[in-house]
């Protein structure tokens, strides 16, 4: 209902309503996540959360992920390369987002200059 209120105010477009209409949606829809991330704790808490196991591309996520936290930290450079571009997993993507996102917003947030790591074929970096 927000997002539909928010995409009728962009109407009459100017670079200015752009900007913040991005940034009213971005606020928005995190805290849409974040509502659902204490719904999904209540659940784990009592047993009876349920994971997908659907499968999905990994770099368009990695790419998604990349970029809100280039807009969320411009002055960084952020960089993500995936040896199997086409890589295709299996599990949930919304929770896997979760776990990726906040681990990118802590990389973002507490390095001085410089962190970059490989796991299994996924590289990260935050360059600052």
């Amino acid at each position: 209902m927000v997002k539909g209120t928010l995409a009728r105010y962009n109407e009459q477009p100017s670079p200015e309503k752009t900007r913040l209409l991005e940034a009213a949606v971005r606020s928005v829809t995190h805290m849409s996540e974040l509502v659902n991330h204490i719904m999904d704790m209540s659940k784990l808490r009592a047993g009876q959360l349920k994971l997908e196991r659907e499968p999905f591309e990994l770099r368009p996520l990695l790419d998604e992920i990349a970029t809100a936290m280039r807009a969320a930290h411009p002055t960084l450079s952020i960089k993500t390369t995936c040896s199997e571009p086409e890589s295709m997993v299996r599990g949930s993507r919304f929770h896997l987002a979760q776990v990726l996102k906040t681990l990118a917003a802590n990389a973002c947030k507490f390095t001085a200059r410089k962190f970059a790591g490989e796991y299994d074929g996924v590289n990260y970096a935050v360059l600052g």
